[in-house]
């Protein structure tokens, strides 16, 4: 039997098993029959060629535009639908719709992102080189500046040069474009990485070929013959960088014609020519485009996948999950005294990175936000913004807007901010004293909407509702539902509840969940709180948006630090009453010691105090929190008494005696977490003892909790002890355990 028989023979067993679908292989009329064409591998494939084969390539060509085969499937299952449900002209309705679809939708996101990094697809071997003209350009980079409207016509001639250079570089960007068929969303992660190789050496490689020429004309520059020098490098990488979507840092400040630090260029030049760099940028811009794609196809929206698509959420879990390995596997160290040392992944859940610990902090600063305004008399306004309708991708019942303008939820949080930045404006040109938190949540598409606690005068109540709402129908302000949900005041009933308790819902919604089980979100009533909060978490992160700020308090940076510290420690009668007060955790009486609210931070009592580290490797240094200081003078406290550095842990085995080692009733006992034992010796003894006393009841409650599928981290030798004594164990998010001798409790 031929190889031939043999796959018919075997096509015919899985048609008769139901394993795979029957068509014709040829399909057509009036003689003109074509083969099935190889790339029809599923089944809504094969059931799309069977009903209208003459549109197959069109529906695939268009298809190809999404980056996951899923997306792909899912919208050629759709125009199947929609051929289906026509009753005129199907095969005409079915694919108008997937062109409006795809080719309108799609278009407008591709439009915001201008990443042009194709073109070094094209160069099989080596190093790409700069253009010719890019090698030519005299840019000039003279910061000479005149106050009049007019430009000088030297910086007309400047401006013009600009100008064609980005065309000329745009119009050889697109050419070799030509040359490759894989757009940069769908690029894997090899191809990126050899990609940011490739841009870092070109980069490396233009500003040698600058520097062997002007040393080849054997001249002393001076320093700003240098500084200018450096400018021209900057120009014309920053050009290129723009052209393929990728700006560099401060080019904005730079294309205004404001003058750049030589150390801000000298870094910059720097980072351009290191690989990670350029990957970093990639991953993360790949990772949004992605994301909006699928905004535009409505992957995000509720009774589907609210507030971030599937894929999205799935590739947060899994980055949560390598954050919490790496964590696991470290230790901090002293760098005074190398015997001391902690978990790192401990230290992490005593911070405010934990969201338990993040939800306690805001609500404490909260509460003393509200006990100052009642002290001041101040009166609390809920305000709700939202954007006009054209940035909603997707409509509240679910369906496709129309209207939208193909903004991501970036742009729509500028939009934002905008219309918060003019408010205060205004409130500030009148003298209105305002202050207060905003919180940042998304939508079920994905589009953010601000909540905002502010308090106010009862006098200038009316006034700020006036101005903010006036700001917020600025733009489409007269377009249908827009006085009605655009921007909302609630002013809240003491009878009710408190200012804080209004915004309790909106901080746990975000961070931690933190409610019965069995509620549920008010944006997807089909999504249980808890999820709801890891949904936001995972979409702000994907799109770099603050959730939560307080605006109008004095520093909150001076108030952790102040906690840092013990008693002892600060010789000043002020601010030992500062630390006091921060200690106890009483916010209001910590903003009275400030100033009060509105303060500048020059003008309060206390601020933090930094210190430069060293250089990196790229030559920059930053600014470092190392303590605080009054404003009235010098001194200062220094509050980070320890220097920790970072090593991976090292499992080392408990060495045990003789006598214990020999002892056949001795149970196994595992290695500690880290290479010194930070308990002391009392307790390590009490803990051997006791689990030799009763090693029967550990190892039935150690099965107990496996059942219970409780992490096995968390299963360690002294917290069983603990447990067996009646004593309650605390866990991660706020979780307590407790043993009675035959159930476990969770609190």
């Amino acid at each position: 039997m031929s190889w031939e028989d043999e796959r018919d023979e075997n096509e015919r067993l899985k048609a008769e098993r139901g394993m795979l679908r029957q068509v014709s292989p040829l399909v057509g009329e009036g003689g003109k029959f074509r083969p099935v064409p190889p790339s029809a591998r599923t089944e809504s494939q094969l059931e799309l060629w069977e009903l209208a084969p003459e549109s197959f390539d069109f529906v695939e060509k268009w298809l190809n535009l999404l980056p996951r085969a899923r997306q792909r499937e899912h919208f050629r299952k759709l125009h199947l639908t929609k051929f289906k449900e026509a009753e005129h002209r199907p095969l005409r309705t079915a694919n108008v719709w997937l062109r409006e679809l795809l080719g309108v939708r799609l278009k407008k996101v591709f439009s915001q992102y201008k990443v042009d990094v194709s073109w070094l697809l094209s160069f099989e071997k080596g190093v790409p080189d700069f253009p010719d003209f890019i090698a030519e350009m005299q840019f000039s980079t003279k910061t000479d500046r005149t106050f009049a409207n007019e430009l000088s016509p030297k910086q007309e001639k400047a401006d013009i040069e600009w100008q064609s250079l980005t065309t000329k570089f745009n119009q050889h960007v697109h050419r070799e474009m030509a040359k490759g068929s894989v757009p940069f969303y769908l690029l894997s992660s090899n191809k990126l990485a050899e990609i940011a190789y490739q841009l870092a050496m070109t980069f490396a490689k233009a500003q040698r070929e600058f520097a062997d020429e002007q040393l080849a004309k054997e001249k002393a520059f001076s320093t700003e013959e240098i500084n200018e020098l450096m400018l021209q490098i900057y120009a014309t990488a920053g050009c290129a960088a723009e052209a393929i979507g990728f700006p560099l840092k401060n080019w904005e400040t730079f294309q205004r014609r404001k003058k750049l630090k030589a150390e801000t260029v000298d870094v910059t030049l720097m980072r351009i020519c290191d690989e990670r760099y350029w990957l970093k940028q990639m991953r993360h811009k790949q990772k949004q485009m992605i994301e909006h794609i699928a905004i535009a196809c409505g992957e995000v929206r509720k009774h589907y996948s609210s507030y971030i698509s599937k894929n999205a959420l799935i590739d947060w879990n899994v980055q949560q999950k390598k954050n919490y390995d790496f964590l696991k596997s470290m230790i901090i160290e002293n760098v005074d005294n190398p015997e001391e040392q902690q978990d790192l992944l401990d230290m992490v859940f005593k911070s405010d990175t934990n969201p338990v610990n993040r939800r306690h902090l805001m609500m404490t600063m909260l509460n003393g936000v509200e006990a100052w305004a009642e002290d001041q008399g101040d009166v609390p306004l809920f305000l709700t913004l939202t954007a006009p309708s054209r940035y909603h991708a997707t409509l509240f019942n679910g369906l496709d807007n129309p209207k939208w303008n193909g903004a991501s939820p970036n742009k729509t949080h500028k939009y934002l901010n905008s219309v918060w930045v003019k408010t205060r404006a205004l409130l500030a040109k009148r003298g209105i004293r305002f202050y207060g938190m905003r919180v940042a949540e998304p939508h079920h598409d994905a589009t953010p909407h601000w909540h905002l606690l502010m308090f106010v005068k009862p006098e200038q109540k009316e006034e700020v509702i006036t101005l903010f709402r006036n700001k917020a129908l600025e733009e489409d302000g007269n377009e249908r539902g827009a006085k009605e949900h655009r921007f909302l005041v609630e002013e809240i009933d003491p009878e009710k509840g408190s200012a804080t308790a209004y915004i309790a819902k909106y901080i746990a919604k975000n961070v931690d969940g933190f409610a019965k089980d069995d509620e549920r979100s008010d944006e997807d009533p089909e999504l249980l709180l808890k999820d709801n909060a890891k949904r936001a978490r995972a979409w702000a992160s994907l799109w770099h948006i603050r959730q939560f700020q307080f605006y109008g308090v004095p520093s909150v940076g001076v108030w952790r630090e102040l906690r840092r510290l013990t008693a002892g420690d600060i010789s000043d009668e002020e601010l030992e009453e500062m630390r006091l007060v921060a200690d106890v955790g009483c916010f209001a009486s910590y903003i009275k010691r400030q100033g009060g609210t509105m303060t500048k931070r020059a003008d309060q009592a206390v601020r933090l105090h930094y210190c430069q580290t060293e250089p990196n490797k790229f030559g920059e240094t930053r600014q470092k929190i190392d303590g605080v200081r009054l404003s009235r003078c010098l001194d200062w406290v220094k509050t980070r008494l320890k220097q920790w550095i970072l090593k991976r842990k090292v499992n080392v085995v408990a060495e045990l005696d003789t006598r214990e080692q020999s002892d056949p009733n001795m149970g196994g006992f595992s290695a500690p977490r880290t290479c010194v034992s930070n308990c002391n010796p009392e307790k390590v003894n009490d803990t051997v003892e006791f689990m030799r006393i009763h090693r029967n009841e550990v190892e039935i409650l150690r099965e107990f909790l496996l059942a219970r599928q409780i992490s096995s981290r968390w299963i360690t030798d002294y917290r069983l002890c603990r447990l067996i004594k009646g004593e309650k164990v605390d866990i991660y998010a706020g979780m307590s355990l407790s043993w009675n001798g035959r159930e476990l409790e969770m609190i």
